[in-house]
């Protein structure tokens, strides 16, 4: 009998790992979905972005349909700037820090509205940034 409460914590560990995967499994499912009528897309467990046409779309991850939070058209944004632990990161090529704890993108149109997209992932962040510059500056 000991033995079996000696086991119980190690179960409730089990059974919350199970949860979490399975909470994982399905948001991940959700974004596979979303992401399909997208010509670009990236999965981040803060958010998820994806480019359709000339508007940039980001939506927080659930276990259902991901709840669209902004949609911005590209032609209207005015700047672009990724900050990593509050502060402005301008290097492209430049190699990442290795332990960053923030990590965000700046966005702001032509109206003066500003927006931040917090990333898990520092990498698809980078490639957000690069990717939304080049577009700003390819349009006229």
């Amino acid at each position: 009998m000991l033995e079996g409460i000696l086991w119980l914590p190690l179960l409730g560990v089990f059974g919350w790992l199970f949860w979490a995967g399975r909470q994982e499994y399905g948001r991940r499912e959700a974004y596979r979905s979303w992401a399909e009528s997208f010509e670009r897309h990236s999965y981040d467990r803060r958010v998820l972005v994806g480019q359709q046409g000339d508007r940039l779309i980001w939506a927080q991850p659930t276990t259902a349909v991901p709840q669209v939070l902004h949609t911005v058209p590209l032609s209207q944004l005015l700047e672009v700037q990724l900050l990593i632990d509050g502060n402005p990161w301008e290097c492209p090529d430049d190699i990442l820090p290795l332990q960053v704890r923030d990590v965000r993108l700046i966005l702001g149109d032509r109206d003066g509205q500003r927006w931040e997209i917090a990333f898990e992932d520092k990498a698809i962040a980078r490639n957000w940034w690069v990717y939304v510059r080049s577009q700003i500056h390819a349009v006229p």
